[in-house]
């Protein structure tokens, strides 16, 4: 990721996972921090699972199920 600040790489200092991911960041050349949101967009194809295996842990029960087109 970019920083908006200066354009330079930013380095992942904490990160929240969930069905949002949200990912701290901080610069280390002008210090600016700030967070970004990772979502699922869209799935590709009819029989694709929404929920991959290994996320399955931090999702507490909800099973793997194709989306209803």
């Amino acid at each position: 990721m970019i920083c908006p600040n200066c354009l330079s790489r930013t380095r992942v200092i904490g990160t929240k996972s969930g069905f949002k991911t949200e990912r701290y960041r901080k610069c280390p050349s002008c210090e600016y921090s700030f967070s970004t949101i990772e979502y699922i967009k869209t799935t590709v194809g009819e029989n694709t699972d929404f929920f991959l295996l290994k996320n399955q842990d931090t999702l507490k029960g909800v099973l793997n199920k194709p989306i209803d087109g």
